[in-house]
């Protein structure tokens, strides 16, 4: 059963390590972002409300 946990955590920590890598390469081609007086942006915010928990979008009708 330690040998079964231990291989797990093993496969999640490659699967993390190669996850990295892939944002790190992201990261490479990445421009900065250039803004001038009187551009407009349109700015996308998550409302939250304890720690970590993000609100669900409603739906007109709908019923949880």
């Amino acid at each position: 059963m330690v040998q079964q946990s231990t291989n797990k955590v093993r496969k999640i920590e490659e699967k993390m390590k190669v996850a990295q890598d892939l944002q790190k390469s992201y990261v490479k081609h990445r421009r900065p972002l250039e803004l001038e007086e009187n551009d407009h942006l349109f700015l996308r915010i998550t409302p939250t409300m304890g720690v970590g928990k993000t609100l669900k979008p409603r739906i007109l009708g709908d019923t949880i």
